[in-house]
């Protein structure tokens, strides 16, 4: 209950700022709802390196890369697609 206030109250003096345009963030994040709208997910990811697999591939599938290679880790994970607006992010 204080956490959140103390944090609303910070959000209100301090406001959060876009990583990407500059302009006000939104939401407690680190982007704006313009910026955020950008970022493309990775619908269909490779269960090994998350690479994105086509549309008419079964989901949780591999790509023939790791289906011939073996790889040095487990997993990878990475919601999002390096395209659009999350391509100005380092």
């Amino acid at each position: 209950m204080v956490n959140n206030w103390i944090n609303n109250l910070q959000h209100l003096l301090f406001p959060g700022f876009c990583l990407v345009c500059g302009e006000k963030a939104a939401g407690g994040r680190d982007l704006c709802l313009r910026c955020a709208a950008g970022l493309a997910f990775n619908q269909n990811p490779c269960r090994n390196c998350a690479l994105p697999l086509p549309e008419t591939s079964q989901p949780g599938s591999c790509c023939g890369e790791c289906q011939t290679h073996q790889r040095l880790y487990d997993k990878v994970t990475a919601p999002y697609l390096y395209a659009g607006e999350i391509r100005h992010l380092h």
